[in-house]
């Protein structure tokens, strides 16, 4: 009876010891693999842009990068009045080379994005005129629309939809930012150019300005419901079925089976469930909940575990892929604990 009782000590002692162990691990997987950097990423590399009806990359035929080595600090005084429209937005203005259009939507959809260092705190002005021509008729391209507009060019700058990172607390920062996503009436086959100005403070530095047109609406990911990152109100009820699962695994087996299934399904279980809490990335969230009923079966020595958790680490990889564009630091980032578990899983079967 002692015996029985000190053994039983014992694996308990174990058992507490690893579960200590392995939640320090979850906390330090949590801080290291939870996304951070993507700025710095943006603001050095220009990310893909996507037709938001066919989850296409935009082509590169239809962006321009803008050498930011062409503005300057000046404040940009704006002449509507000029015969030249090229000369309308300053002299130091950007004018992209002139393409045909082909749409049959007879709507343009434009986006500018921008990224780089900064060590002001002043924010960079941005002046967009889309010029449109018809034959010997050039006009700004808003004066084609039944909607009367105060001014033919856009105007928007770094203080909206602009996400920063700390490179040195409160002296620099990455930054990547956006404009909002325009629309205008052009002509089937209309010749299309765009000028371009920027008033850029000193301190900015490393960046880069992107123009880019499509027919359809543009979007900085492909449009799937499972590369959405807006938090699932009522997810969290749905992790309640994982207490209700094991109680019913326990009444059936009448207990556990083994204290080492135990422990490592336990373990698993609790660290995608903590995962699939913390993210708002869609396939994150159901993809690690998938992983957390696999912790569940493998602790009850169902071979069902390794579907549940191969539908998760598939599902988790194939949308961490199109996400982070190819299968780059990021991805691995995201997706390596996750196979380096399945494959001890895989190994460790299940007494």
């Amino acid at each position: 009876m002692n015996s029985t009782h000190h053994s039983t000590l014992r694996r308990l002692k174990i058992f507490s010891i690893v579960l200590i162990s392995f939640l320090i691990l979850i906390g330090l997987v949590l801080v290291s693999c939870h996304p951070q950097g993507k700025v710095e990423q943006l603001s050095n590399t220009p990310p893909l842009l996507y037709d938001a009806l066919t989850n296409q990359p935009i082509p590169t035929t239809q962006q321009w990068i803008i050498p930011i080595g062409q503005f300057d600090s000046n404040v940009i005084e704006t002449n509507l009045n000029l015969n030249e429209l090229t000369k309308s937005l300053g002299d130091r203005a950007w004018l992209s080379p002139s393409t045909t259009f082909n749409n049959q939507s007879s709507q343009l959809h434009f986006y500018l994005d921008f990224g780089g260092q900064q060590s002001s705190r002043k924010d960079a002005e941005f002046y967009v005129l889309p010029i449109c021509t018809n034959g010997t008729l050039i006009q700004a391209c808003t004066s084609l629309s039944s909607q009367s507009t105060p001014t033919p060019f856009f105007n928007f700058n770094t203080a909206n939809n602009t996400d920063y990172q700390a490179i040195q607390t409160n002296q620099s920062w990455y930054f990547y930012g956006h404009s909002d996503a325009y629309v205008l009436p052009v002509v089937h086959a209309q010749q299309l150019q765009f000028l371009v100005n920027a008033q850029i403070p000193k301190g900015y530095q490393n960046g880069w300005v992107r123009l880019s047109f499509n027919e359809n609406p543009i979007t900085s990911k492909p449009s799937s419901f499972f590369l959405g990152r807006n938090k699932l109100t009522y997810f969290p009820l749905l992790l309640l079925f994982i207490p209700l699962l094991v109680a019913y695994f326990y009444r059936i087996d009448r207990g556990f089976q083994s204290y080492r299934n135990l422990s490592i399904g336990l373990l698993v279980c609790i660290l995608f469930a903590v995962h699939s809490v913390i993210w708002d990335l869609h396939y994150m969230t159901i993809g690690c909940f998938f992983l957390s009923l696999s912790g569940v079966l493998y602790a009850f020595s169902r071979p069902l575990y390794m579907l549940f958790y191969g539908i998760g680490a598939l599902m988790i990889a194939g949308y961490a892929q199109q996400f982070y564009a190819g299968f780059n630091t990021a991805f691995f980032m995201q997706t390596g604990l996750i196979f380096l578990i399945g494959i001890g899983l895989f190994f460790r079967k299940p007494d």
